[in-house]
């Protein structure tokens, strides 16, 4: 059970970290937007398009994570 806690929390913090740099560059551009005129459309576009990479990598990083190969990975790499 502790192991399988463990591949959960993992899990969960990878995604969280995966969603946070995802949207970091959305959310620098909004703030940019609100505060300054900054009118770069191709800056905004690279951000909405970073953002669209998370709905695309969380899937897969979802698949990949959940089974038993990582828990074999995580082993050993906790020997070692």
């Amino acid at each position: 059970p502790c192991m399988e806690e463990l591949d959960h929390l993992v899990l969960l913090g990878l995604m969280t970290v995966l969603f946070t740099i995802c949207s970091l560059p959305l959310i620098i551009r909004a703030y940019m937007g609100a505060f300054a005129t900054d009118f770069n459309e191709n800056a905004d576009l690279s951000a909405l398009r970073f953002l669209s990479v998370n709905s695309i990598v969380d899937p897969w990083v979802f698949i990949i994570f959940r089974t038993s190969v990582f828990r074999t990975f995580l082993r050993r790499v906790c020997r070692r």
